[in-house]
C-alpha cells in the first residue's frame, strides 16, 4: 500500500480586523491541510514584500476596504514578484461594482465581508 503525499496549503493573511481573525484563526487551526501565516498591514513594521517573500505562500488573502489605482497597482507588483501565488482579495460588498470595473485577471478570486469559515475554505479551496 503506497502512502499519498500531500503538501499543506500556505497562506499569508494581511487584515487587521479583530472578528476576521476570529474566523481565520478558527478555520486554519481546524483544518491541517494549512499553514497560515497573519499579520497586520497596518504595523509600520509590516514589510508585505518581505513577508510574501519569506513565508512564500500559495495563497495570499488581502483585506481591501476600496480599489484604487494604488491598490491595483499594489496587487498588480505582488503578482509580478510572485507570479505563481494565488491572490484572494477580501472587501465590502459596496466595492462590487468598483472591482469588477476594475477586475484584474491576477486576483484569483474574491470574499465579501462579511463571511464565514466555510465561505473562506471554498474560496480557498477554488484557488489551489
Amino acid at each position: 500500500m503506497t502512502k499519498k503525499i500531500t503538501r499543506k496549503t500556505t497562506v499569508l493573511i494581511a487584515d487587521n480586523d479583530a472578528k476576521r481573525k476570529d474566523i481565520y484563526i478558527h478555520t486554519f487551526n481546524s483544518d491541517d491541510n494549512f499553514t497560515y501565516h497573519l499579520i497586520n498591514p497596518n504595523n509600520p513594521k509590516t514589510d508585505l514584500f518581505k513577508e510574501l517573500n519569506n513565508k512564500k505562500p500559495d495563497i495570499f488573502i488581502i483585506f481591501i476596504h476600496s480599489l484604487s489605482h494604488t491598490e491595483i497597482d499594489f496587487l498588480y507588483k505582488i503578482k509580478f514578484e510572485n507570479p505563481k501565488i494565488n491572490i484572494i482579495l477580501i472587501t465590502t460588498p459596496d466595492n462590487s461594482k468598483e472591482i469588477f470595473k476594475q477586475f484584474d485577471p491576477n486576483i484569483h478570486n474574491y470574499l465579501f465581508t462579511p463571511f464565514s469559515g466555510s465561505d473562506l475554505k471554498t474560496t480557498i479551496e477554488m484557488a489551489i
